[in-house]
């Protein structure tokens, strides 16, 4: 890659998960659990399955997680897997975890249709990690869903230890389509049932490429890190630079060319010059899965949308993939044979 830019600033941040104990319904240890009551053994979900690494979960989830306690996640479960999806409240980008169904030890469906339900993914992920977070690749997984009760269930065991948790859900109804406890919980989940995925398809994809991960990280760092930055101009060419981003700060701009060939791209195929504009916040959430990513697969269509996946190769060879649509703020194609000048 070829960096341009001057007067950066070196920061880092950590985000700090703290529970929300008013989402979980109960947390059981092993001798609260040796007696339990007639109706718990009666209780059958309409899904469960069992995955013998936590880890896996963890860092595919992690992928589309903003670290804030309030984020909700739709959750779809279907013959294809388990999907989660968040989407951006300004309705300008949409995350989605994808965790097929052959990477399941046990999976059933007691259910025709998809199950669906909403779930506040920082709860999740604080309760995949109660045990202890440094070993999740050796603590097994069970869930299960309990629809009467609208509560997702998490077992995880790690050697002798063992805990239960219970997050409480909200899911769909049969008359309104979503279960309307306020008229803002209902907006949210309207919100994140908007199929980003289907109106990008619905346009013609002009340009795309397959990108190692880490050369795609590195550049994400140095535009992150350049005070004052708002937005990010992204290039995607059949000629020279084929592929660019771009942005301007208070007082220097940063500029990355990344050259076509094997180093940094598997594949590269664009049919049309297309310069567009996206918010460099979306971006940096659309980019938190490259840690742990291998290839990043990066399509542009004709509006300009912008869909970025990533491929997540765990440590017993299963994939798991972390996708994220991300709408242009402006389309700059009209000028873009002027900037290109300018800018070379």
């Amino acid at each position: 890659m070829k960096r341009t830019n001057t007067n950066s600033s070196h920061t880092s941040s950590q985000i700090v998960v703290k529970p929300r104990t008013a989402n979980v319904l109960s947390s059981q240890t092993n001798s609260e659990k040796s007696h339990p009551t007639n109706s718990s053994r009666k209780r059958e979900p309409i899904f469960r399955a069992e995955v013998s690494s936590a880890q896996l979960f963890v860092f595919t989830l992690k992928g589309i997680s903003t670290g804030k306690k309030d984020q909700h996640a739709y959750c779809e479960i279907s013959e294809i897997g388990m999907k989660f999806t968040t989407t951006d409240s300004s309705l300008a980008a949409q995350g989605s975890a994808l965790i097929k169904e052959s990477v399941y030890d046990v999976w059933k469906i007691n259910s025709s249709s998809p199950v669906c339900f909403r779930i506040n993914l920082a709860v999740l992920l604080q309760c995949l990690g109660s045990l202890s977070p440094a070993n999740l690749q050796l603590t097994h997984l069970k869930m299960a869903f309990f629809e009467e009760e609208e509560c997702f269930s998490l077992q995880l065991a790690e050697g002798r230890l063992l805990t239960e948790c219970k997050i409480k859900t909200m899911i769909e109804t049969a008359d309104s389509g979503i279960d309307r406890d306020s008229q803002g919980q209902a907006d949210d989940i309207e919100k994140d049932m908007v199929d980003f995925a289907a109106a990008f398809s619905s346009v013609e994809v002009v340009n795309k490429g397959i990108v190692k991960s880490d050369q795609l990280r590195d550049a994400f760092s140095e535009l992150s890190e350049l005070p004052g930055a708002a937005t990010v101009s992204v290039l995607m060419s059949p000629e020279a630079p084929f592929f660019r981003l771009r942005t301007q700060g208070q007082t220097a701009s940063c500029e990355i060319d990344f050259p076509k060939g094997d180093e940094t791209f598997t594949q590269l195929l664009c049919q049309k010059t297309m310069l567009c504009e996206y918010r460099l916040s979306l971006l940096q959430q659309a980019g938190k899965a490259l840690s742990v990513s291998d290839k990043t697969f990066v399509r542009m269509n004709a509006e300009g949308t912008l869909s970025v996946q990533h491929m997540i190769t765990h440590q017993d060879g299963q994939k798991t993939y972390v996708d994220y649509f991300i709408l242009a703020d402006i389309d700059q194609d009209e000028n873009e044979d002027s900037q290109l000048t300018s800018s070379q």
